[in-house]
């Protein structure tokens, strides 16, 4: 009932957008639009996003606030590198983490509670997760989904008009 609602709900809906690989899948673009109560977790929206993309939830997930320094320094590091200069990085990173890409800091992020699931490691979700140390930063701040809501995040000057990335899937190796 909407006059039992309206006294309960403080915070009004994000009305949020999106967006699979904006960078790389454009032709056509994929993306959803989803309402999601600001009072839900971060664990609850990850849920509804494996609804709306048709999605099994059988693999890890985080969610990610850039920190626009280090996409700005990134980017002007990548603008400058040479061909096999990159290749160099990769390689030197897959020596050091075992996985591809350099561990990026971010603002925050927010990492799925028991990300072997039921079950423990042999669930299926285990080998997304047994390279979680090269995503992690020592200067990014980590938070569990199911204690973070939508509106601590969203609503946080730090934090606002800075992309929020979703990662499902973090690959076997």
């Amino acid at each position: 009932e909407w006059e039992t609602h309206k006294k309960v709900c403080q915070r009004p809906n994000y009305l949020l957008k999106i967006t699979l690989r904006p960078d790389n899948i454009s032709d056509p673009q994929l993306y959803r639009t989803i309402s999601c109560p600001s009072n839900s977790t971060f664990e609850t929206f990850h849920e509804a996003l494996q609804i709306a993309f048709n999605w099994a939830s059988t693999h890890a997930f985080d969610f990610k606030v850039k920190d626009p320094v280090e996409v700005a320094r990134i980017a002007a590091e990548e603008e400058d590198d040479t061909q096999e200069q990159s290749l160099l990085k990769m390689i030197q990173s897959l020596k050091m983490n075992g996985t591809p890409g350099l561990q990026e800091r971010y603002l925050l992020r927010v990492v799925e509670d028991d990300p072997y699931g039921p079950g423990g490691f042999s669930s299926g979700k285990g080998v997304d997760f047994m390279h979680n140390s090269a995503r992690q930063h020592p200067q990014t701040p980590e938070k569990k989904a199911s204690k973070v809501k939508l509106w601590g995040v969203l609503d946080k000057p730090q934090y606002k008009d800075i992309p929020l990335e979703y990662e499902y899937d973090f690959g076997d190796c």
